[in-house]
């Protein structure tokens, strides 16, 4: 008896600390995860911008703030319309890189993460969208209007990109402007983060960020009317694209690709 008793006792004993073992091991690997989605959120909370094609309208202009807390809230506005309607809910991440959106009433909007400061949205089913209009679908990451920099925080001057601008000068020279054609225009929203204007042939909506030296624009919605000199919009729209940084001397605003300027544009004072 004495003996069944004692090998109960040890068989118990080694169950229990394997128990305990088990539970440390999975504790552990449960904080590291943690620990791990913690960072995760941290680099993807933010603000997000994109214009969104519209089938009847210039585009769907869509801004997203990502909060620490796991929750979100979204704006969609249909431009030349008097039209909005915005969402709040909680995000979560999936297996294979998908950020999920769900809603106050349990509707998911799907995005992929590719980049730091880089989401692209998918459809209903959570695929990838295809077709002419896929990189419209591209949200980029909105600079914050202040930074900190060591225990100072400095202050971006955005608001001087503000107003309308009449392109002059193209790829280091004079822009080539058919005789039929009027020079591309744009007016900037340094509140809204808004470019709009005339492209050559249709008129053009997107989204920028800024800082006291960099820009970036996100992808160009455009009306769709029949072109006959498609080459000279699309060079336009493409440089827009390309833009790294820039420079605002007097009322002369130079966007360039590195060190080389590609568009330079002159402010209208009206």
């Amino acid at each position: 008896m004495k003996t069944l008793f004692l090998s109960l006792t040890l068989c118990f004993g080694l169950i229990s600390c394997s128990t305990a073992q088990k539970e440390k091991t999975e504790g552990n690997e449960n904080h590291e995860v943690s620990l791990r989605m913690d960072k995760f959120t941290k680099i993807l909370a933010g603000n997000y911008e994109a214009t969104f094609p519209c089938a009847d309208c210039p585009g769907i202009a869509y801004k997203l703030e990502l909060n620490r807390d796991m929750t979100f809230s979204s704006v969609s506005t249909y431009l030349e319309r008097d039209s909005s309607f915005s969402e709040k809910g909680d995000w979560s991440i999936q297996k294979g890189g998908k950020l999920v959106l769900e809603n106050n009433e349990g509707v998911k909007t799907y995005f992929k993460m590719n980049t730091v400061g880089n989401l692209t949205k998918l459809d209903m089913n959570g695929n990838e969208i295809t077709g002419s209009t896929a990189d419209l679908y591209k949200l980029n990451k909105v600079a914050k209007q202040s930074e900190v920099v060591g225990k100072q925080t400095r202050s971006f001057d955005t608001a001087t990109i503000n107003g309308t601008f009449l392109l002059i000068a193209f790829d280091q020279g004079e822009f080539p402007i058919p005789a039929d054609k009027a020079h591309p225009t744009f007016k900037f929203n340094s509140k809204e983060k808004t470019v709009t204007g005339f492209a050559g042939c249709n008129n053009a909506r997107g989204t920028f960020s800024n800082t006291d030296t960099e820009i970036h624009f996100g992808p160009m919605a455009t009306t769709r009317k029949a072109c006959f000199d498609d080459e000279y919009e699309s060079k336009v729209l493409k440089a827009f694209k390309e833009a790294t940084n820039y420079t605002l001397e007097g009322d002369q605003l130079s966007l360039k690709k590195g060190e080389n300027v590609i568009m330079v544009f002159r402010k209208l004072n009206f």
